[in-house]
């Protein structure tokens, strides 16, 4: 016996795919804004750990003081 699908299982299967494709890019979106906003925090850390080892140049007392030097030295942008 040949099965025969109902146009209403399609239909779903369908909604669900649109449903999850939907849901997909939201998260890839926020995901993406997440890590653009929090780059200038993982710039801070690694100038940080790596400034103890550098014997010349300026030496930062923490984020807070990197983030505000440099840009003010550089521009706003350059954190990214």
């Amino acid at each position: 016996m040949m099965r025969v699908h109902k146009k209403g299982a399609l239909v779903r299967a369908l909604e669900s795919l649109k449903f999850f494709g939907l849901h997909l890019g939201v998260t890839a979106g926020s995901a993406g804004l997440a890590r653009t906003l929090v780059a200038p925090l993982y710039r801070a850390q690694i100038v940080l750990q790596v400034q103890r080892g550098a014997v010349t140049g300026e030496r930062y007392r923490g984020a807070w003081d990197y983030l505000t030097s440099a840009g003010r030295r550089e521009g706003f942008f350059s954190h990214w």
